[in-house]
């Protein structure tokens, strides 16, 4: 019957207590009967009442039984706990369940309507559902901050305080299953289930087959917000750009102000329509000296957050240069590089091959190979043009170092873009000649001859494209792509400390590293290190010998830099690098876009026999009207009726008696 499939009990060991049935059944109708002798003076009219009266005496022992046996039955399913198995929130209220709650701590979730942030509406929902449950539920709600799940019982009007980054919805599953819970456990997540936060789920979806999950969207209904962001294009110095966005309805004449140290120092009205995203540029004032501050949108949205954004403007990017090969030869090319402008190259950071490693490579902008005589591991990788094709090499041959393995094996893969390359020496040497300085690597370069420079010895034969020839026109720096598209910068002579050549003592090397290191670049995608509040980058300064400080604006120290793989600042705003013994770096963090888009995906592509959706309004209406209150308070109201017939059959019972008795007085 569909009725009874509908039945369901939280404690079924209970329902043995219905063999105790058969012992109402026992005591009813097998006990020994006791007989009376009564003295009568005539039995004229006995038969007919004595009939009428034995059947009377059966049927209310019946009834007696029959209410008995339901008294006992309803018992048993009171204690049972009985439920309907097609209410799904029916399963809250097992006495011996538990119940494991986690609010969504994502910054959307601080959208207000009406005063109250949808994370402190879910607060209080989740303290309307401990008020209706019953006392023995266990609750355990997830800290964010501890990652763990604590027993609580009400939140007590606490504010809510939403994050940045990932809503950590996979940490929270990680601990729930380290709990171990039972069968009567019910996990109840209630979130505004953006697009960015639904994607976590879906990508969890494994993890929630096996165990009872409500989920209760508490995504706001016609939402509208303004958002502003800071344009990273290349601005000129006195120039910032932004872009502003209308989500649910226009904007009109609003002003945004750009701060720079507390002073306002431009403004641009702001008007756009509903669904637009316009860009607007605001220019710096010459006399100001600091090229970093806050840009504001001053109007009121629900979620003000994405109001503001930081900026921090250079005419530069800084690259970082690794330089790999013998360290005292390499010493001269590394100090030429530190002369350099430091917001251009930096870090430098010079390795022997055995101690390169593959993080080396992968934190390098520019790599220079120069001295190299042994092979290792992360330098095959990188040479193979298989691994990390998008790094800038420049690489330089020796010919003074006897054939090893490291560089036989260089010449070996050039081979297929050289031509049969062999050492060439010159007594007397050779000069360097540009050949034209309206190329992009010479333009404006003071001389076409350096009289001054002079090379010993060289591999001749060098293919690709001739950048720089000596006065015999071989080529001595020349470029080609290999078959991974990787731009190779090869010099047929050291770079270093060397008899080759005198580069290192004249005034054409510190010019000639700097022109091919830029050429290494020229033509090259280099994107820019973007930091969004709360989301994790690579290191700068993993796998290397020093770390950095990192500082707030108002010089707050927040966090030190060292052998973590990856970093992450939690709050939007300008933060200082300071590297051990270095100079200082200004950056920007700004909030993630992403964040504050009003795309709410409910239910999204998750399938789970035990994952059930509810909209907050459902889902309060559905725990304060609670179906399985009704079946409990019902089968009370039963069980008072029940008692109440027993009661009156066995009145009636006792009435006849006496009125018997009372007969046969007379």
């Amino acid at each position: 019957m569909p009725f009874l499939n509908s039945i369901g009990f939280f404690q079924p060991l209970y329902l043995w207590a219905l063999s105790f049935i058969a012992v109402i059944l026992a005591i009813h109708f097998f006990r020994k009967r006791r007989l009376s002798h009564f003295d009568f003076s005539t039995l004229r009219f006995f038969t007919s009442v004595a009939v009428r009266t034995s059947r009377l005496r059966k049927l209310r022992r019946f009834l007696q039984f029959l209410v008995r046996a339901l008294i006992v039955a309803w018992l048993v399913m009171l204690f049972a706990g009985v439920y309907n198995r097609h209410n799904r929130l029916a399963l809250l209220h097992n006495p011996a369940g538990a119940v494991y709650t986690w609010v969504d701590p994502s910054v959307s979730m601080e959208y207000s309507k009406e005063g109250v942030s949808v994370g402190k509406y879910a607060n209080n929902i989740v303290d309307t559902l401990l008020a209706v449950l019953p006392s023995g539920v266990r609750h355990y709600h997830y800290d964010n901050t501890s990652a763990e799940f604590l027993h609580r019982r009400f939140f007590s009007g606490e504010e809510f305080t939403g994050g940045y980054g990932s809503s950590g919805p996979g940490d929270m599953l990680q601990e729930f299953r380290s709990q171990k819970p039972d069968d009567n456990a019910i996990l109840i997540v209630l979130s505004d289930f953006t697009d960015k936060t639904m994607a976590e789920f879906e990508a969890l979806e494994k993890y929630l087959k096996d165990i009872t999950v409500i989920a209760v969207s508490v995504a706001p209904h016609d939402p509208w917000n303004y958002s502003l962001r800071t344009l990273f294009s290349q601005n000129s110095p006195n120039e910032v750009s932004f872009e502003v966005c209308a989500q649910g309805r226009g904007l009109d004449s609003v002003q945004a102000t750009v701060t720079v140290d507390s002073m306002r120092v431009g403004e641009v009205l702001v008007s756009l329509q509903d669904g637009d995203c316009l860009q607007y540029s605001v220019e710096l004032p010459p006399d100001i000296g600091k090229r970093e501050g806050v840009i504001r949108l001053h109007t009121n949205d629900p979620l003000p957050m994405d109001d503001s954004d930081f900026f921090v403007l250079s005419q530069v990017q800084s690259r970082n240069v690794l330089i790999v090969g013998d360290k005292r030869e390499n010493s001269v090319i590394g100090a030429a590089f530190s002369s350099l402008d430091k917001n251009r190259w930096w870090p430098v950071v010079k390795r022997s091959a055995h101690g390169v490693t593959a993080q080396d490579i992968r934190n390098a902008d520019l790599i220079v190979i120069n001295s190299l005589r042994e092979r290792s591991g992360a330098l095959d990788m990188l040479l193979s043009g298989s691994s990390f094709p998008e790094k800038s090499v420049i690489l330089s041959l020796d010919p003074q170092i006897t054939p090893s393995a490291a560089q036989a094996e260089i010449i070996r893969r050039l081979d297929k873009f050289t031509e049969s390359i062999s050492r060439a020496d010159h007594e007397n040497g050779v000069h360097p000649v540009i050949p034209d300085t309206l190329i992009e690597m010479w333009k404006g370069f003071p001389a076409l001859v350096s009289v001054n420079s002079v090379v010993y010895s060289l591999y001749s034969g060098l293919g690709g494209d001739p950048l720089l020839k000596t006065d015999r026109a071989e080529p001595l720096i020349s470029t080609f792509k290999d078959n991974d598209g990787r731009r190779w910068l090869v010099c047929a002579t050291p770079l270093g400390l060397t008899k080759s050549n005198n580069f290192y003592q004249t005034g054409f090397y510190i010019p000639l590293l700097d022109r091919m290191a830029h050429y290494a670049f020229h033509g090259q995608f280099r994107p820019v290190t973007i930091w969004h509040a709360g989301i994790s980058q690579r290191n700068p300064f993993f796998g290397r010998d020093a770390g950095a400080d990192v500082f707030t604006n108002d010089r707050t120290m927040v966090a030190r830099w060292e052998t973590q793989p990856v970093v992450a600042l939690n709050l939007p705003g300008i933060y200082s690098l300071v590297p051990d013994g270095d100079i200082q770096n200004r950056f920007a963090v700004h909030a993630d876009p992403a964040e504050f888009r009003l795309d709410y995906r409910f239910a999204g592509n998750l399938q789970a026999e035990n994952l059930f959706f509810y909209e907050a309004e459902t889902f309060l209406d559905s725990i304060v009207q609670s179906e399985n209150r009704v079946w409990s308070n019902g089968l009370w109201l039963l069980l008072s009726a029940l008692v109440l017939v027993e009661v009156m059959l066995w009145g009636q019972g006792g009435k006849r008696k006496t009125q018997r008795a009372q007969k046969i007085d007379q």
